[in-house]
């Protein structure tokens, strides 16, 4: 589901394992590269169809091409769909009609992906096996020799903190956290950063109703290729992986960007207090979102990595890619726009961009998930003499 208020312009690769919703409350929304979709594509979504903007995907020769034609919606439900879309376009959209199955990662429990986040008792697929760095309920952990080792007391102080009385207020799922945080900086020059490239967080203390949660701080400039698995809610506080960029990849419950004008002090304050600066992120996202339920569409792609303060006026640069992998189980709060009255964020200026380093199969992030993705573009018959 996509539903953006203002010109968007999605580069890069998009692929849905199921049905794909789209529209435009805006005045634009385009696709820039290959769209493949496992179900259906349809314009408006079930309960509400009257975004009216335009949207264009583009065609083999790089032309954007609206899906509105004649002023009629092209999509999976037209009578000549296959020959209308396959003439629009021209193989750089297609869905089920045109043979375009699911993608799986090849997981033993391929109905539950949210299980490589989850701990690994039981659980082969689970991203603490590919671990040497990770905090279990708080508690440092490496691998040295081979052996799991508390290392609670060799890093630096202020690496890792984890005291009940830091924590704040997350205004979407209107619940406190109980927060970890994760100096990365710190970490970086402990001695014990993940030279696997794996770090793994898992919590699941008892937390008197409030929600656990994880904060990286002083990541701007990361050092090394890593990959984040976090089992629960992830924030990522200020500039992330902006100086030096590396492979980096944060795979969570959900996903929160804070600015870096957050003050967790003002966390419980109105909107109105909580004035977000411009903040920059380069990371790959693999996360979960609100089920879409009527009349409620869930934030959508946009929206998928989440806020918590006025960004209004105010950028948000983001390099990665974005890949939603579950519907969120641990912070599940219903979504609300910037119209509801009980908002808790404005939209920051979203200057997103899909990383081409990411195509380089070289530069990706330490344990990436990988897919195998073959497309049908079309065949020609030849006559070859023997």
């Amino acid at each position: 589901y996509t539903k953006p208020g203002g010109d968007v312009s999605i580069g890069g690769r998009v692929h849905t394992n199921g049905n794909m919703y789209v529209q435009s409350t805006g005045s634009k929304l385009t696709f820039e590269d290959q769209v493949t979709v496992a179900g259906d594509l349809q314009h408006g979504f079930p309960w509400d169809a009257s975004g009216g903007g335009d949207v264009f995907f583009t065609n083999a020769s790089g032309n954007p091409e609206n899906m509105k034609q004649g002023g009629t919606w092209v999509d999976s439900d037209n009578t000549n769909w296959y020959d209308t879309a396959a003439a629009l376009w021209q193989g750089k959209l297609q869905d089920n009609a045109f043979g375009q199955n699911e993608l799986n990662l090849g997981l033993n429990d391929g109905d539950n992906p949210h299980k490589i986040i989850e701990r690994s008792a039981g659980n082969p697929d689970s991203y603490q096996n590919k671990a040497d760095f990770m905090i279990l309920d708080g508690i440092p952990m490496a691998k040295i020799g081979g052996i799991w080792q508390d290392v609670s007391t060799s890093l630096p102080a202020g690496t890792i903190t984890d005291d009940p009385t830091v924590k704040f207020y997350d205004s979407h799922e209107q619940k406190t956290v109980r927060n970890t945080q994760i100096d990365i900086d710190l970490l970086k020059g402990s001695g014990y950063f993940p030279k696997g490239g794996v770090l793994y967080i898992s919590d699941q203390r008892a937390a008197g109703g409030d929600m656990r949660g994880t904060t990286l701080i002083n990541g701007s400039d990361i050092g090394t290729p890593v990959t984040i698995a976090c089992e629960n809610p992830l924030y990522i506080q200020g500039d992330f992986n902006s100086t030096n960029k590396q492979p980096v990849a944060a795979i969570s419950d959900a996903l929160t960007f804070l600015s870096n004008n957050w003050d967790p002090a003002l966390s419980s304050d109105p909107l109105i207090n909580r004035t977000a600066s411009k903040t920059t992120a380069n990371v790959a996202i693999v996360t979960g979102d609100i089920e879409p339920v009527d009349p409620n569409y869930g934030g959508g792609m946009e929206n998928l990595p989440r806020f918590l303060e006025d960004w209004a006026g105010r950028d948000f640069d983001w390099t990665g890619t974005l890949i939603q992998m579950w519907h969120s189980q641990q912070a599940n709060g219903t979504y609300k726009d910037a119209a509801d009255i009980n908002a808790y964020y404005t939209d920051p200026t979203r200057n997103w961009q899909h990383d081409a380093d990411l195509s380089d199969p070289t530069l990706q992030p330490p344990s990436a998930p990988t897919i195998r993705l073959f497309l049908r573009t079309g065949w020609n018959q030849e006559y070859v003499e023997l």
